[in-house]
């Protein structure tokens, strides 16, 4: 990475920065103590006996295996061995429509076999994230894990990037009105919460990009505007995730008109 792009050169300073996936870089394994068989103890008649070995302590350790799996971080130095230098923006995924897309057709693929022609049976409503009002799922490289906003925070603050993007809903821009309305609204409660979760942890200055995930009509992306507009004080700017799903490039140069208008 340093030999064609030096973090030394002006340009690539100014203008090259790098995504930190939290769902590729941030995954652990999480362990539970294992279970006494015989939890009688024989009693014991002298101080010699009363020293716990290590069999005894074995208890209080981790499963040789995780019992599943979460997030957590180091600084991004040590999480991911990047060079100094460089500059980082943490986010959840690059994006959650691909990332539904990629596992609808691995299991297609792999029920079906890998000759068959999956491309014709992948509806929007497969391709949208899967999300709860309290959770999103996210598809790491050990399966499918589940996220809060203050967890997300949490792992993000220790990574140290310089810029995150919040953790937000996202749907297939063919999706249904109902399911749009909803991810509209789960974003909006998550930026609250990240930014809330962030005011207890942050003793340093750290960029926060909103999402503008998705919209489905001229109302539901003026109400997500004027929403975001009035925390623009608490923010860097507005990220839009599935940009390059808009399909015209009239429609892209047309959100980016309503845009600026509404941060003017």
């Amino acid at each position: 990475l340093k030999t064609y792009f030096n973090p030394q050169d002006e340009v690539i300073r100014n203008h090259l920065v790098l995504g930190i996936a939290v769902k590729d870089t941030c995954v652990v394994p999480s362990y539970k103590p294992k279970e006494r068989k015989n939890p009688k103890r024989k009693r014991l008649s002298t101080e010699e006996d009363k020293t716990p070995t290590p069999q005894q302590n074995s208890s209080n350790l981790p499963g040789t295996k995780p019992n599943g799996y979460t997030f957590d971080s180091e600084t991004i130095e040590k999480q991911t061995r990047l060079l100094s230098g460089y500059r980082t923006f943490a986010l959840p995924t690059f994006d959650l429509v691909d990332d539904a897309a990629a596992l609808f057709l691995k299991n297609c693929r792999k029920k079906n076999g890998e000759k068959q022609n999956t491309e014709e049976v992948v509806s929007p409503k497969a391709l949208s994230a899967s999300s709860t009002n309290d959770k999103l799922s996210l598809n790491t490289p050990n399966g499918m894990q589940h996220i809060t906003p203050a967890l997300y925070v949490q792992v993000v603050h220790k990574l140290q990037c310089p810029s995150m993007l919040v953790l937000h809903d996202q749907t297939h821009p063919e999706e249904r009105k109902k399911r749009k309305n909803s991810c509209k609204e789960r974003s909006k409660d998550w930026l609250n919460i990240c930014l809330n979760t962030l005011g207890e942890l942050e003793k340093r200055k750290l960029a926060v990009w909103a999402p503008l995930p998705c919209f489905d009509s001229e109302v539901s992306l003026k109400d997500s505007l004027e929403f975001l507009s009035k925390k623009q004080d608490q923010f860097e700017g507005i990220f839009i995730p599935g940009w390059h799903h808009i399909k015209t490039e009239e429609d892209r140069i047309k959100l980016t008109k309503e845009c600026k208008q509404a941060f003017k």
